[in-house]
Order: structure tokens, then sequence, then C-alpha cells
């Protein structure tokens, strides 16, 4: 095992499949006794073939309900999921196409081209769309920066118009009041109290 890199457990679900798909064990009794003989041995394996292997995916798996993020590993012919977070196996499989392993080989490297292409087109898209963000943020900051300014400017016109519709209806009272002494005068002028 190579230093440096931590161990991953093994569910029990992971030890009947190895013991069933690696070993040629029928399920049920043959599989229950091969775990209680050699499930350390079967730990070690697990995590070797994980060693070894080549980590081809971490995601979170799509169409399940599962929101756990796994990661994927594959060792020459045999599939191994893992969960990320919790660094346990969780199941391993065989690609078998019914057809021999040279077919097999052949449509797990035809897969894993194809998996190249598209996580090549992923890390393309992503740098590029990143940088695009960026920018688009940028503009957001300086829009958020320019509504700030432009809202501190139309309070202070909202206040200012405030202040002159203050003055106006106090002008209005003047002139109610100038307007109210002319009249005054002017039914003393004539006897009269009101017109």
């Amino acid at each position: 095992m190579e230093s440096g890199k931590e161990l991953y457990t093994v569910s029990r679900h992971a030890k009947e499949r190895y013991a069933e798909r690696c070993t040629g064990k029928e399920a049920g009794i043959d599989v229950q006794a091969y775990l209680a003989e050699h499930e350390a041995r079967i730990q070690e394996e697990m995590n070797q073939m994980i060693q070894h292997g080549n980590l081809i995916y971490t995601g979170k798996p799509r169409g399940t309900k599962d929101e756990s993020v796994l990661e994927v590993y594959i060792q020459g012919l045999w599939i191994i999921l893992a969960n990320a977070k919790t660094r346990n196996i969780i199941t391993i499989y065989k690609v078998n196409l019914g057809c021999g392993p040279d077919l097999d080989r052949m449509y797990v490297e035809r897969m894993l081209e194809k998996l190249d292409t598209a996580r090549n087109q992923y890390d393309t898209a992503k740098r590029e769309l990143e940088a695009q963000n960026r920018d688009y943020r940028d503009t957001i900051r300086t829009g958020n920066e320019q509504i700030k300014e432009y809202r501190t400017r139309i309070r202070k016109l909202e206040e200012m118009c405030e202040g002159y519709n203050t003055v106006i209806s106090s002008n209005m009272v003047t002139i109610a009041q100038a307007s109210d002494a002319m009249a005054k005068i002017t039914n003393t002028l004539i006897g009269k109290k009101t017109f």
C-alpha cells in the first residue's frame, strides 16, 4: 500500500459482491463463509485495487435520490464505487458484455476515451465560463455601486423636493393669510362682516 494514502473501509455489500464476483462464490452460505474467513484480506485487496486503479470520476450520480458524492475507480475491467465523504467502498463489479475479455477491454478503453473527451470539454467550458462569470461579477459589482450612488442621489432629491413642498405649503398659508387680510379690509371698507 502506498504511504500517505488513506485506506477505505469496505461495506458489507461490497465484501459480498467481492466474494461473489472476484472469487466466484455462490450467494448465501458460501459467500458468508468466505467473508468470515477472509474479511481482512478482502479489505486489503479492495484497497489495493483502488491504489492501483484510476479514479475516473468524482461526483453525484444522476437519476438517484442519493446526494452522496461518489468516486468511481477502474482497475482493469473492475469498477469500484466509493463514497467520497465517508471513504467507504460501496460495491464492485466487472465489465462483462458477454463477448469475451478482449471486447470488454476494448469497450472500457473506448468509454475512457469518451470520458477524457468529455472531461476536456468540461474543463474548457469551465475555464471559459469562469472567466466570463468573473467579468459579469465585476459588471454587477459596478452596477450595484452605481445603484447605491443613484439611490443616495435619489434620496437627496426626494428630501429636497419634500423640503420645497413644505416651503410651498408654508407659502400657501402666507398667501391665504394675505388673502384673508385683504378680504377683512375690504369687508370693513364696504361695511360687511362676510361676503
